[in-house]
């Protein structure tokens, strides 16, 4: 279904997006020097070296990179911001599925 849907990433291309969003991350750290347009600019070069899963699944932002590594968000997590709900939320808006069958 990649004509529908594109190239959907999977569990490891998000593993992987991970691993590249940290080491970026280290070692931008170690050039402070350079400016934030050529971070993005090392970035897109990056991203275009990764298959298209695996790009689908970093950040197209550079500067979210370190936002996510300070705040422990995985790529999956990130790709889908409001994936997690509240209590409350789920009280008002959410339905009980128990009783789902499978139709045969």
């Amino acid at each position: 279904r990649r004509y529908l849907y594109g190239d959907l990433p999977f569990k490891v291309h998000y593993e992987k997006a991970d691993a590249i969003h940290q080491q970026f991350h280290k070692d931008v750290n170690t050039w402070q020097q350079l400016t934030n347009e050529t971070k993005q600019e090392l970035w897109n070069v990056i991203r275009d070296m990764a298959n298209a899963q695996t790009k689908n699944a970093l950040t197209k932002n550079v500067s979210l990179i370190s936002e996510m590594i300070s705040r422990n968000v995985s790529s999956a997590r990130h790709s889908l911001p409001h994936s997690i709900r509240s209590s409350s939320w789920l009280r008002e808006n959410g339905q009980c599925m128990d009783n789902l069958r499978l139709a045969t």
